[in-house]
């Protein structure tokens, strides 16, 4: 009696798995300069598994403008470019679960002595 409850019991729960809908995720967007984000929650594409939250600092003619960027989408590795004329850099942060990038500051990306040169 058990062995046949337990197979008819597991290819069920096998189908109900299968069925299952699957979630997406629920991220954090906005872009403004300076901390000023109003943050709005938007559904991310299928497959997406991460918020993140970016800021890109660039400097030109010795004036510093922060932008900050949250959205839906992976991190990349911090980056510093430097052209003698503009310095950039930008540096991200990233969750896993829904509305986790509320964060409007990312932290001081790192300005190198010896970044990328561009001629």
């Amino acid at each position: 009696m058990l062995q046949r409850c337990l197979k008819t019991l597991y290819p069920t729960v096998l189908i109900c798995s299968l069925l299952s809908e699957v979630r997406p995720l629920t991220c954090h967007q906005c872009s403004a300069t300076s901390g000023e984000c109003k943050l709005k929650p938007v559904i991310c594409q299928s497959g997406t598994s991460t918020c993140r939250t970016t800021s890109i600092i660039t400097i030109l003619d010795g004036q510093s403008t922060q932008v900050i960027r949250n959205s839906c989408g992976s991190c990349s590795d911090p980056l510093s470019i430097n052209t003698g004329a503009v310095i950039l850099s930008e540096k991200s942060s990233c969750c896993d679960s829904d509305l986790c990038n509320d964060r409007i500051v990312v932290g001081k990306a790192k300005m190198h002595r010896n970044p990328i040169q561009i001629r």
